[in-house]
């Protein structure tokens, strides 16, 4: 026998000592060790995007285990926020973890993964009304430090909620002293909260005082008035537009004029993505520093800019009289009624998406399109006026949704 052989020989002589050993001081083949790690049911938070396959690949067992733990049909969706017991690898079918799961649930959790109920939900327990939906929002102050990822965890709700509750981009940073409409917990997608804001619900004041006297003061008198903050530096802005490009400094003269260095570099950030610009309105530029200056100088992001490409030849968009934006903390609802107060401009606002539109014309229009991003329109109101003091005039749109012009904001979401 070669030296090859006996060096084989001696490696299986040392496993097979192994073997043995395990086998007789404990009973159990030393295989079964490897699930020790494993053997403990854990707990996971969907978010939004995740798949049943990926976290089932995640935890390394199957889809029909996953499912069978938590009672989940083949058809069944999972939802941003819903909580799904893993079953450990050892549990191949997920019946053990089922069962586990339903004598759980007969008493309320208490062990910090689930929020704590009173009483543990079957699957066949009534949903919360409407009304119970509504009854239970809340208004949150953000402070410093806080995100949206915190304060959504904090009241058991998700990101997505949240912010479609308060109109705002899930990308755009909130500000401290801002205040956020909380949605029930049970209010899936904010659909209630965002309803009630958009037919006037408003905190009592930017900082929603503890104390019940001060709680019954005076609404605002205008959607913006919580907002309103003076500027760090006057006639300064800070404008972030799409490809990289933003520009920060003063746009307009103390007369309130636009600086012509001003709408040069503003003509850079709302160029098209290959680069090309057109020379941008100066009231356009006059009425962004207002913006600006009213919201105490909070950063203008722009959605779209120049728009060549495809878009319709009469667009001000092609002529450099157009702009998509939001404001950083504002609620798009909210910076669309500020918009509105401005003379000779035309005012867009989509509640499907997450922008307003603003340009510069010669009578006052404004405009609700329920359209998502990529859409064809779809007008749900249409109202222009000759002057500033004139009285706004309902123009029908062929193939509009019915909408009452006292409720023109009140649009389903």
């Amino acid at each position: 026998m070669g030296t090859r052989g006996t060096h084989e020989i001696a490696r299986f002589a040392v496993a097979a000592a192994l073997i043995f050993a395990t086998v007789t001081t404990t009973g159990v083949v030393a295989p079964s060790i490897a699930y020790a790690a494993d053997a403990k049911i854990k707990k996971h938070r969907v978010y939004k995007g995740q798949t049943l396959g990926k976290i089932a690949k995640r935890y390394r067992i199957t889809v029909d285990a996953l499912r069978e733990a938590n009672r989940i049909g083949n058809k069944d969706p999972i939802k941003p926020g819903q909580m799904l017991w893993i079953p450990p690898r050892s549990d191949e079918d997920g019946k053990k973890t089922r069962a586990a799961r339903d004598k759980a649930e007969g008493r309320a959790s208490s062990d910090g993964n689930e929020p704590p109920r009173k009483a543990a939900k079957s699957d066949d327990a009534k949903a919360p009304s409407r009304k119970e939906l509504a009854a239970g929002v809340r208004w949150h102050e953000v402070v410093k430090g806080q995100k949206l990822g915190s304060i959504a965890r904090r009241y058991h709700v998700t990101v997505a909620a949240l912010t479609h509750a308060n109109g705002i981009d899930e990308r755009a940073p909130i500000q401290p002293g801002q205040m956020l409409l909380v949605p029930h917990r049970d209010d899936e997608g904010g659909a209630v909260a965002r309803d009630l804001r958009d037919a006037g619900l408003r905190p009592s004041s930017p900082d929603e005082p503890k104390s019940p006297a001060k709680r019954a003061t005076k609404a605002p008198k205008n959607s913006w008035d919580p907002y309103v903050k003076k500027p760090p530096r006057p006639r300064y802005i800070t404008i972030v537009g799409r490809h990289d490009r933003s520009w920060r400094g003063t746009a307009v003269t103390k007369r309130g004029n636009a600086r012509s260095y001003a709408r040069k570099h503003i003509a850079e950030v709302l160029a098209t993505k290959s680069g090309e610009t057109k020379p941008i309105d100066k009231r356009l530029v006059e009425l962004l520093a207002k913006v600006s200056d009213t919201f105490g100088g909070r950063t203008i992001r722009v959605v779209s800019g120049v728009r060549l490409g495809n878009t319709n030849e009469t667009s001000r968009h092609r002529q450099g009289k157009a702009v998509d934006f939001v404001v950083d903390g504002v609620p798009n609802d909210v910076l669309r009624d500020y918009l509105k107060t401005f003379d000779q401009v035309g005012v867009g606002f989509y509640p499907n998406s997450h922008f307003v539109h603003l340009d510069v014309r010669e009578r006052w229009t404004y405009w609700i399109d329920l359209s998502r991003p990529g859409e064809r329109p779809r007008y749900a109101g249409f109202w222009t006026k000759a002057s500033k003091s004139a009285k706004p005039r309902r123009r029908r749109i062929k193939g509009e949704k019915a909408v009452e012009p006292g409720k023109a904001s009140d649009q389903d979401r």
